[in-house]
């Protein structure tokens, strides 16, 4: 968490969260919010090399869409380190987030057990909602921990007057690179009501302030 940037890997297009090629986090704004272990989201995953995720049933994580062509593999940091293959997937992303949901389903072998599994959201989140990000990234270093974000971070509504009806525009802009795919949680709970995807600065979307864009879960429900 704290800053954000941009991808160079073809398969992973459009991301706010990936990093570029070799592994190497650019960074594009000042630091802008503090970051602490996510040791109490043992859901939260590592997936592939640059990107995050979340367990959601033993075999079934979300991750972002453009994470799937790297997805092979998954670590719960926070759950033992379990590991597991991603055998299959599924994306609703089109290679645009502004007219495709950017998310993916991974089904994993094998499975990775939890006391607990996280609720999905099923209605928006209503403006005003403080959420929290979980991504793998700290200061502009890819890590194999997962960190989530300290300082508030509020839905603002919709992302449709931006061209993205199929996320959240949210403030401030704190995710960045390796953080793609990961939870966006209501703040004090396992609500599952989004993924951190992309952003204003990489859609080249001129704001007073970055806005960040989170692919919503909602929408997609019934279909996960």
């Amino acid at each position: 968490m704290r800053t954000h940037g941009s991808l160079a890997i073809a398969l992973v297009a459009a991301c706010a969260g990936c990093t570029a090629a070799g592994g190497a986090a650019t960074s594009e704004t000042p630091a802008i919010a503090n970051a602490a272990n996510a040791a109490g989201y043992p859901e939260g995953l590592l997936v592939g090399p640059f990107c995050s995720g979340t367990l959601v049933a033993p075999r079934v994580a979300l991750t972002a869409g453009h994470c799937q062509g790297l997805a092979t593999n998954v670590t719960a940091p926070n759950a033992g380190g379990e590991t597991a293959a991603v055998t299959s997937s599924q994306t609703f992303y089109g290679g645009d987030a502004a007219t495709s949901h950017d998310v993916a389903i991974l089904f994993l072998d094998p499975p990775i057990e939890l006391a607990q599994y996280p609720t999905l959201a099923s209605a928006p989140a209503a403006p005003g909602t403080s959420v929290v990000e979980i991504g793998r990234t700290d200061d502009g270093q890819l890590t194999s921990s997962l960190w989530e974000t300290t300082d508030a971070v509020t839905i603002l509504g919709s992302g449709s007057a931006l061209g993205f009806p199929y996320n959240y525009e949210a403030q401030p802009d704190v995710s960045e690179d390796g953080d793609s795919g990961g939870a966006v949680m209501i703040a004090g709970t396992h609500e599952l009501v989004a993924l951190v995807d992309t952003d204003t600065i990489e859609q080249g979307i001129s704001e007073p302030e970055p806005i960040d864009l989170f692919a919503s879960v909602d929408q997609l429900h019934d279909a996960i």
